[in-house]
């Protein structure tokens, strides 16, 4: 009953639907677990109660997206991820009516289309329920008094940073005091607690971070509780350039010890990368957008990191070479495709990660390559009649792709030496670098990455650039 009335004022729109449902589902939860009298009839209250959290968060995500908050996407997030972790506990029969309900929370993408979540649970009937109870001792000719079962309190946590919302890889500078703010929204408040706390845990070297504890007293208001409170983080160690994010975890409890089920944003993820003290090209701009370009070739589906480190070191020692040319105008003058391989060749081979394994002319998917590092392909184009663009790149792109699938990899590098004459000041270097992602002609299947860098050869001389004064 408690969850149709939230059910009903969710539709209504009311402003408190959200925590009404999620406590109401915790509460089914809890009765699931003690168990009914038949296993069928325990199954279709846990399915309930699981159902029920996704139409809270739903109703979390409708009042996040009318009140324009940032990231409020991630209760719709959350909500179809609760659905598949439900789903996988009770898997569902073809002609349920939770199929309906299923399918209206997978689909979702507009907050009207939440209505049709609320009233298909409304419609799909359960049935009479009789809870286990736990047997009680016979006493000397009396029954010992039950005990009412303590009420699940429920924390849903939102995290942002110096007014942002706090997004999954959070990048942060190092020793740098950010206010990390949270907001609490308490299903109840129990009696005879005083004080609640929201601790940080985290298996991260404790002298690397500088996390905040919040404290919050009992407020004279009514349940659910809304709290807020900001303290300041810093994170003293920075990540190594190819290290996962530094993971920490919120969880809520009274000062009582007494614990809480903890939901909403409370895992965040940090990375703190130190170009001056992990370089990977030598160049700030470079390494920035390589960072860029790990964290997108680590999205594609089963990559290996050993792949993936040899093309960062391949790209990062190619950066290199284009920030020195755009720094001392490496390729000025005519050239020729050989003469830009011999050249390359030789300052790769001056890379100490690279020296003895890059290798020349390999035979692959029936041609050569230019160069190769751990059978990562670097292929090498020269243009010098006009400015090179991405247009540029992605003219050239399906042959590399054809060398690396011949390979049995999943990465490789295009470069492109422009020696075109320039009549213009070159933007930053870090423009030069990006990365591309191509699927096979089915459109499905393994994506192959792509980074590109476009080396940028043949300077105007900065004093050549100046304004003409005009004649009096």
């Amino acid at each position: 009953m408690k969850a149709r009335e939230a059910l009903l004022s969710a539709l209504d729109g009311a402003p408190t639907a959200a925590d009404d449902l999620l406590a109401t589902a915790a509460d089914l939860r809890s009765l699931a677990e003690l168990g009914f009298t038949l296993e069928t009839t325990t199954r279709e209250y846990a399915l309930f109660g699981g159902f029920v959290e996704c139409a809270a968060r739903l109703a979390s995500w409708t009042a996040s997206v009318r009140a324009c908050e940032q990231d409020a996407d991630r209760f719709l997030r959350g909500a179809k991820v609760f659905l598949r972790d439900t789903i996988s506990a009770y898997p569902l029969e073809p002609h349920e009516p939770w199929q309906t309900c299923k399918t209206l929370i997978e689909q979702a993408t507009d907050v009207d289309d939440v209505t049709g979540v609320y009233q298909s649970l409304l419609s799909i009937p359960l049935p009479v329920a009789y809870a286990l109870e736990p047997k009680t001792r016979r006493g000397s000719g009396s029954w010992e008094k039950k005990s009412e079962p303590e009420k699940v309190v429920v924390a849903f946590t939102a995290f942002s940073v110096n007014g942002m919302a706090f997004s999954k890889d959070q990048l942060l500078n190092l020793n740098i005091g950010y206010d990390l703010e949270v907001e609490v929204g308490l299903s109840l408040w129990p009696q005879g607690e005083s004080e609640l706390l929201l601790e940080p845990l985290s298996v991260e070297p404790c002298d690397s971070y500088d996390l905040p504890t919040f404290s919050f007293t009992k407020l004279p208001s009514k349940n659910p509780l809304s709290l807020k409170a900001s303290h300041r983080m810093v994170v003293k160690r920075a990540n190594s350039f190819l290290a996962r994010p530094m993971e920490f975890t919120y969880r809520a409890r009274f000062s009582s010890l007494r614990e809480i089920t903890t939901e909403g944003q409370r895992h965040l993820s940090v990375r703190c990368f130190d170009p001056q003290k992990d370089p990977v090209s030598g160049y700030n701009q470079v390494d920035h957008k390589l960072v860029e370009v790990r964290d997108a070739a680590r999205r594609l589906v089963g990559i290996s990191d050993n792949d993936l480190n040899n093309l960062l070191i391949l790209m990062g020692a190619v950066g290199n070479i284009a920030g020195q040319s755009m720094q001392d105008n490496l390729f000025k003058g005519s050239w020729t495709e050989d003469a830009f391989q011999a050249e390359m060749r030789r300052l790769l081979r001056s890379y100490p990660m690279i020296g003895s394994e890059l290798e020349e002319h390999p035979h692959v998917s029936a041609g050569i390559t230019d160069l190769s590092f751990r059978h990562t392909r670097l292929e090498l184009k020269f243009i010098d009649d006009h400015y090179v663009t991405r247009d540029d790149v992605l003219l050239h792109l399906p042959q590399t792709i054809q060398y690396i699938a011949g390979s049995d990899r999943r990465f490789g590098v295009l470069c492109i030496l422009d020696v075109s004459p320039k009549q213009g000041a070159p933007g930053s270097v870090g423009d030069d670098v990006s990365y591309e992602v191509s699927l096979g002609p089915s459109g499905r299947g393994l994506p192959i990455g792509v980074g590109t860098i476009i080396v940028r050869g043949n300077l105007s001389r900065p004093s050549t650039l100046r304004p003409k004064r005009k004649p009096k």
